[in-house]
Order: structure tokens, then C-alpha cells, then sequence
């Protein structure tokens, strides 16, 4: 059986449908304008009339929530902070490292690693930190700030299975051909940040 929520304002991600339907059962089957739409039997109807139907939520950047860090030694309370996250619309996650001693970043992605093996809905790691300016730190401890070592780098990345899909650093730390060919060749986004290139 299929769901059907009618008479929707829907955004595609492509356009956006004043009066429309989307058609479901654990993915999205059709959507389209309700002069269009055509009942099967199988449908259950929904009238999401005034409601907005938008794509999930991909949330790039969680340090964590509900009381629990993305850097916690417990895999279960971090898968458990995700799923509660899926109430707010959000259905993917790459959870969000600060600048740490060395240690704990490869505990980090350890545990990252079996919360993301209880939870599909963990898709990356975003290591923000330790590769950034300490004159831009924010929140972070500019003790531990250090310039980027691809080997302490590639060792995280393998910690974390090939989890590592975004890395925040600062250009002026400097950054060798060694650690974009890396980032190339793994599907890792290098993204500029806590830095005065900004």
C-alpha cells in the first residue's frame, strides 16, 4: 500500500508545485500536479492541504544533540541522537568533530564508525578541526590547533572506515599537494574555514 498526501505546496528540489502529490511507500514513487494525480486502489490518501512537503534534511555539520556530543565514547547514545533528529525532518547526518587531542579524534572516528553501523542514517564525518587558524578558533581549544599532517589525516580517515566526506581547515596553515590529491582519490570535500581566508 501506497501513501498519498494531496493538495500539497511540494518542493522538488528542481521546482516547486502550489497544489500537488506525492506518492510514497519508504521512498517517493510520483509527485506532480493534482490535475494529474489519479487514485489507485491501493492509495492512502492524505490531504496535506497549507502543508509544505519538502525533501529530508541533510544536515552537514552536528556537533550534537539531546544531550549527547558526536565525539561521545558511546555508539549507541550517538545512534540514538540521530534517530531522535529524524523528528525534525533531518534524515542524514555527518557528524561533526572538534579540534581534540590526536587521541581522541581517532576515538572519534572509531565510535562514529560502529554508531554509523547501527544507524544508515550516519553518512560522514565532517572533521572540523585541527587544521585550522587559531586566530579564527571560535569555540575550538587553540591549544590543540596544528597544521595538516596527511598521515595523522589518512589515519583518521581509515579509523572511520572511509567515513571522513568533509574536511574544515585553514589554507593559510598551510596545505600540501599530499593531503587535495588524498582528499581527490577519497570523495573527501575540502572546505575552507575558521580562517582568514574567509
Amino acid at each position: 500500500m501506497s501513501k498519498v498526501l494531496i493538495n500539497a505546496t511540494i518542493y522538488t528540489g528542481k521546482r516547486v508545485i502550489d497544489k500537488g502529490y506525492v506518492r510514497f511507500n519508504q521512498q517517493i514513487l510520483d509527485a506532480g500536479e493534482m490535475s494529474d494525480y489519479q487514485q489507485k486502489p491501493d492509495d492512502q490518501v492524505i490531504d496535506a492541504s497549507r502543508k509544505l512537503v519538502v525533501p529530508g534534511f541533510i544536515d552537514v555539520h552536528t556537533h550534537g544533540g539531546y544531550g549527547v556530543d558526536a565525539m561521545s565514547t558511546d555508539p549507541a547514545a550517538i545512534s540514538q541522537m540521530v534517530d531522535k533528529m529524524t523528528q525534525e525532518g533531518v534524515t542524514s547526518v555527518f557528524l561533526t568533530t572538534m579540534t581534540q587531542r590526536p587521541e581522541l579524534i581517532s576515538q572519534a572516528m572509531q565510535t562514529i564508525l560502529r554508531a554509523a553501523s547501527m544507524n544508515p542514517k550516519i553518512v560522514g564525518i565532517h572533521l572540523e578541526g585541527p587544521f585550522i587558524s587559531p586566530k579564527y578558533n571560535g569555540a575550538q581549544p587553540e591549544n590543540l590547533i596544528q597544521k595538516i599532517d596527511i598521515g595523522k589525516f589518512a589515519e583518521w580517515d581509515r579509523l572511520s572506515g572511509g567515513l571522513v566526506k568533509l574536511l574544515t581547515y585553514a589554507p593559510e596553515m598551510g596545505v600540501d599537494d599530499d593531503v587535495s590529491t588524498y582528499c581527490s582519490e577519497h570523495g573527501i570535500v575540502m572546505s575552507v574555514g575558521h580562517s582568514g581566508a574567509t
